[in-house]
């Protein structure tokens, strides 16, 4: 028997905060197509895609997890103090390919 490797997907389900939703425009059926964490001087920059044939593909639901958790090194902290996690801004979902 063939063992084939698992493939998942980060969905997209909402915008945590106050009318990001909006002024982001993310799509109904939204996936994370790619990310890079250090744009901008670390505030980050996702693009999705409604297509979940265009999505990054992760090897397990933790890695979702771990790069939505994601910490840039060139700012690692918000104002705050707290960790700076740029992809939390999305509410979201792991998802099986």
């Amino acid at each position: 028997m063939t063992e084939t490797a698992e493939r998942w997907v980060m969905r997209v389900v909402g915008v945590a905060g106050y009318g990001y939703a909006e002024a982001l425009e993310v799509p109904e059926n939204a996936w994370l197509a790619e990310v890079d964490y250090e744009y901008g001087g670390g505030r980050g920059m996702a693009r999705l895609t409604d297509n979940v044939e265009e999505a990054m593909v992760f090897p397990s639901a933790m890695a979702v997890h771990a790069a939505w958790t994601t910490v840039p090194e060139s700012r690692p902290l918000r104002p705050d103090g707290k960790p700076n996690r740029p992809l939390t801004a999305y509410t979201i979902t792991a998802e099986r390919a």
